[in-house]
């Protein structure tokens, strides 16, 4: 008898609110009672007054009342939502300390409703949390279960790691009452880790108890004291009656129990008797009448166990007062009336939903009706405009068709007059080149070749009268210098000539094969003579078997001309040096000398006729300036090309490059 009334006074109220209970809360009460003085109509004021609900619910009942329903009423005034919610869930609370659970449950789905419409999810998951506690407090743990497991789901999402080790208690409890210990363990434990990690001693304490709880539904009732004689001390730290009363009521049955296996029973009897006095105190402090039947009941069965049946009776009698003001069959109902209320009401509210989208439906086929005749009309009217435009665009097609045609006409003679503009400005191009080339033309017979002459005569005069005076070593002399002269004017005569032929277009193009060296022979033959007087050295370094296809006397002016250069620009002692190669059909004759070398800027002036460039050989031999131009000119007309690689101080290197095959 005794084990099954420590059942039901061993149930813990695990209800807790946001704040803090802590020294600090009395300071924060000061601060929030200032803010309510000052009698602002205003959200801070109704926040105030419902963390100072929370604040007295487990001190003083009728203040924590008080203060709910001052939020309410404020709230409602300045039509503050969530606020509303809030002291709903405030008063919630309160009723259900008090044992009024329909009250309860009736102010937690109207807060519910609330946060559903505001989208508050955390707040949801604490009005789930709430119901639960309620439904455990009317014997439905399945449904206590099913509530505070949303709660959970929530508070994971929100990241809400406070409301997450209280509900954990929440279901330890409730899975001990349906004797599954070792999983009421694991939560209590998972409470207790959390609550020290965010220094929660409320928690921490309520989960403590519990623990307690287990060890003596396990019949561990020495060891179970032992944990519940360390709640009060923390406690009162948090300054929680409601702890004190279940703890006290707890050590109470404990006691009793232990009584009924010791010889000396009178000692626990009395401890029993004392604690629960302590917890009727409490609990009458707090004007909890759930805590007031739970101290009652314990009463009860102590006295009965002393066969003090006259003070157990009237015990008994006193907690089926209370009892009954909390459990009836008609406050049942009314509390599963309050659930169906809210049902319906969520029903309705989805079916005036579905009504809503389907008005809105309707207009929507409606609006989209008129869209689909505004089509309609506008697509005949774009019709009627497409056809008046078709014709517009006909009549302009024909108007753009003859302006076409007119434009035409004159892009006509616009291409050829650019075409004559273009043709003047070729002629006057090739006249301007013309006059350069007369120009260079008259200067060179003007001067180059008047001096040379002068030369020849005056030497001539030179010989006859050393010839009158039979002086040899002078008229040899003479002859030499007379022959050099000679030399270089037919050169310069030569190449005036090729050069005047292959302006003027005279020179004709009679390509053949022919054999590179051969041609290289006949022109170190030529030049042999100023070689030997120089002391340059002439070597043939060509293959008998390269040959090109090219003009015969073109390609022989272009071979004698180079090694004419390179033995003039070489001095005594050098070397001039010819070679041929074969490279992908194609025939490369090199003149190597190792002479004065070209500067790098002169190299591009080589081959220009109207540059006028000329330079002085190592013996200050003269030339026009023509040989490169007519080599370049004759190279080019046999399909080919020349350049030049030249270091000053080290020599240059002509290379010419012919086609080998037809």
């Amino acid at each position: 008898m005794i084990q099954k009334q420590a059942y039901i006074v061993l149930i813990i109220i695990v209800f807790f609110v946001s704040s803090k209970m802590s020294a600090q809360s009395e300071i924060n009460k000061d601060s929030l009672s200032d803010v309510i003085k000052l009698n602002n109509e205003d959200i801070e004021t109704v926040k105030a007054l419902n963390i100072l609900s929370e604040y007295y619910l487990y001190q003083n009942i009728d203040s924590s009342v008080f203060f709910g329903k001052q939020a309410l009423e404020l709230s409602k005034k300045i039509s503050y939502k969530k606020g509303i919610a809030e002291s709903y869930r405030s008063i919630g609370r309160t009723n259900t300390i008090s044992g009024h659970y329909k009250e309860s449950l009736d102010c937690f789905y109207k807060a519910l409703k609330i946060n559903e419409a505001l989208n508050d999810s955390l707040s949801i998951g604490k009005n789930y949390s709430s119901i639960g506690i309620v439904h455990y407090y009317q014997g439905d743990i399945e449904k206590a279960l099913e509530f505070c497991k949303k709660t959970v789901e929530i508070y994971k999402t929100n990241d809400y790691t406070k409301g997450l080790a209280r509900v954990y208690n929440n279901i330890g409890l409730f899975y001990s009452d349906l004797d599954k210990l070792d999983t009421a363990e694991i939560y209590f434990s998972k409470t207790i880790e959390i609550a020290k990690k965010i220094h929660d001693l409320k928690v921490e304490t309520s989960a403590l108890g519990n623990i307690a709880r287990n060890l003596m539904i396990k019949n561990d009732y020495q060891k179970a004291i032992e944990i519940f004689l360390k709640i009060p001390g923390k406690a009162r730290k948090i300054n929680d009656k409601t702890i004190l009363a279940i703890t006290y009521a707890n050590i109470a049955v404990a006691y009793l129990n232990l009584a009924e296996k010791k010889i000396n029973k009178n000692a626990y009897f009395d401890s029993s008797l004392k604690y629960n006095a302590i917890a009727l105190k409490n609990a009458e402090q707090l004007n909890s009448n759930s805590l007031k039947a739970y101290a009652y009941n314990g009463l009860t069965g102590t006295y009965k166990a002393m066969h003090d049946y006259k003070n157990a009776f009237k015990s008994l009698e006193k907690y089926q007062i209370i009892n009954d003001s909390i459990f009836n069959q008609k406050k049942t109902e009314a509390i599963a009336n309050v659930e169906a209320k809210y049902e319906n009401e969520k029903k309705q509210l989805v079916i005036e939903n579905l009504q809503k989208e389907k008005q809105t439906d309707l207009k929507l086929i409606q609006k989209k009706n008129t869209i689909i005749l505004i089509v309609i009309i506008g697509f005949l009217i774009v019709l009627v405009l497409s056809l008046f435009l078709y014709k517009l665009y006909r009549a302009k097609k024909q108007s753009l068709k003859l302006l076409d045609e007119k434009n035409k006409d004159i892009l006509i003679h616009k291409e050829e007059i650019a075409a004559q503009r273009d043709k003047i400005s070729e002629i006057a191009f090739e006249l301007k080149k013309t006059n350069r080339t007369k120009n260079k033309l008259f200067s060179i017979i003007a001067h180059d070749l008047k001096n040379p002459f002068q030369g020849i005569i005056g030497f001539s005069e030179m010989i006859k009268e050393d010839a009158e005076k039979q002086n040899l070593n002078k008229i040899k002399k003479f002859a030499e210098y007379i022959f050099n002269v000679s030399n270089q004017t037919y050169k310069l005569l030569d190449n005036l000539l090729n050069f005047t032929r292959s302006q003027i277009g005279l020179i004709k193009y009679n390509p053949e094969i022919i054999n590179i060296k051969e041609l290289v022979e006949e022109g170190i033959v030529l030049v042999q003579s100023t070689a030997e007087v120089k002391g340059v050295k002439l070597i043939d370094e060509t293959n008998q078997k390269h040959t090109a296809y090219a003009d015969e006397s073109m390609i022989s002016t272009v071979i004698r001309n180079l090694i004419s250069n390179a033995v003039k620009f070489t001095s005594e002692g050098g070397y001039v040096k010819v070679q041929t190669e074969n490279s992908n059909d194609k025939v490369v004759i090199k003149i190597i000398d190792c002479g004065v070398g070209i500067k790098e800027d002169d190299i591009s002036k080589l081959f220009k006729a109207d540059l006028n460039f000329t330079t002085f050989g190592t013996e200050n031999e003269k030339g026009t300036g023509l040989g490169l131009v007519v080599c370049k000119d004759f190279t080019v007309k046999n399909g080919g090309t020349i350049t030049v690689e030249s270091e000053v101080g080290k020599g240059s290197t002509f290379t010419v490059t012919l086609p080998a095959n037809k």
